[in-house]
């Protein structure tokens, strides 16, 4: 480990010869369609320093996860969620192909069905609060990437 007072590592930008799967964005990949494309990494000039392979696949479900506390991704939810009038819960769906979890975020539509609690965006694509505002059941879907997900809900006063 080298640690130089005054000195970081070299701007860089990504590129990806392979548009049609993988394109980039303010910085950011975007799968573009199923496929296996190398992205470049170079430095100002157009130098390429290094490579990786990125794979892009369809995502085949949602799975939601939930965040304890502490904000540590307990992991996807598979009981009905159990609230108290008031009380919320935070979660993410995420996106699956296989048993594989894929990474990124995407805009999620969130869905309460009857209304007995209230979706919260917390500022992210992917991250939202579930708030209990009545006592009752409900089926929360959640909608992401063109696949549907749902979750029983029960709230007690």
């Amino acid at each position: 480990k080298v640690d130089l007072q005054g000195s970081a590592a070299p701007s860089i930008q990504l590129l990806s010869p392979r548009r049609d799967v993988i394109d980039v964005r303010d910085g950011l990949l975007v799968g573009k369609s199923a496929g296996l494309a190398p992205v470049l990494v170079a430095v100002d000039g157009g130098t390429v320093i290094d490579f990786v392979h990125v794979s892009v696949r369809q995502t085949e479900r949602i799975e939601v996860h939930g965040f304890d506390t502490a904000g540590a991704d307990v992991g996807p939810l598979s009981e009905p969620i159990e609230l108290v009038v008031g009380d919320g819960m935070r979660l993410s769906p995420r996106p699956y192909a296989g048993a594989d979890r894929l990474v990124g975020v995407a805009t999620s539509t969130w869905v309460v069905e009857p209304p007995i609690a209230v979706v919260l965006r917390e500022g992210t694509p992917n991250r939202v609060r579930l708030v209990a505002r009545q006592p009752g059941s409900a089926t929360v879907k959640v909608t992401m990437l063109g696949v549907t997900s749902s979750l029983e809900l029960r709230v007690v006063s």
